[in-house]
């Protein structure tokens, strides 16, 4: 397990419930040692954590992940992604105005929302859990985006790919292989983008960005990003 990727802090805005940045999923794991280990590894040596309240930045240690709503799902734990890194995503991903985004696992639609409001593309986040659908619902709906930004309460294990063009995901890597039959029926030429978690080295085509800093206030953090070009093609050594 990456303990990196799991030193994650939260920024509270108002009018905003639950995690500031764009949901986003780490292995389903106890919420308990996820944090523990994110205090471990966290480079600044704080050592308590304040409760959150409006405009604080605080440490995502126990008593912090149960305010915040931190919950285990299906397969992975809802956790959310810092806005830099979902910008970055995008970038990575260079998506198109006419083109169509999944967001799986989308949580509260944060990723869905940014790329919608960046590019003006149409966005399907995924989310199989039905309260934090409504919430993604209801933050489409306060952002305007109804028009290009739609939430499917769906398995994504049950989702078809032939027609998406670009997909982003911060799930896992047992999760993202399990993905592979799926994302090897996507057209050519289209894109996945991935926080933090890749394919276990099974496929080819496959573009790495380490160490990209992500900031908040008192806060930094490293993450690594993930590419795949379609077609999909499993390398001959993991066949």
């Amino acid at each position: 397990m990456r303990v990196v990727s799991l030193a994650v802090c939260f920024l509270f805005l108002p009018g905003i419930s639950g995690c500031a940045s764009d949901d986003d999923r780490a292995p389903a794991a106890d919420a308990g040692e996820m944090a523990s280990a994110a205090k471990t590894s966290a480079s600044t040596g704080a050592n308590e954590a304040p409760m959150p309240g409006e405009g604080e930045v605080v440490w995502a240690d126990e008593a912090f992940l149960a305010a915040a709503g931190v919950k285990e799902g299906k397969d992975v734990i809802y956790l959310p992604t810092p806005p830099m890194v979902v910008d970055k995503m995008i970038e990575m991903a260079q998506i198109k105005a006419d083109e169509l985004v999944y967001d799986l696992g989308t949580g509260d639609g944060r990723i869905a929302i940014a790329a919608a409001q960046q590019i003006g593309c149409k966005v399907v986040g995924y989310e199989i859990d039905a309260d934090l659908a409504r919430q993604a619902r209801e933050n489409v709906r306060k952002a305007g985006l109804e028009h290009l930004v739609t939430i499917k309460e769906q398995d994504i294990l049950e989702t078809d790919f032939s027609e998406v063009d670009v997909v982003l995901m911060y799930l896992n890597s047992q999760l993202n292989v399990m993905l592979i039959p799926q994302f090897q029926k996507m057209k050519a030429g289209s894109r996945i983008v991935s926080h933090d978690w890749g394919m276990n080295g099974l496929l080819e085509n496959e573009t790495v960005i380490e160490n990209f800093m992500s900031k908040v206030p008192d806060f930094v953090n490293l993450h690594t990003l993930y590419r795949w070009d379609a077609p999909i093609v499993v390398k001959e050594s993991a066949q």
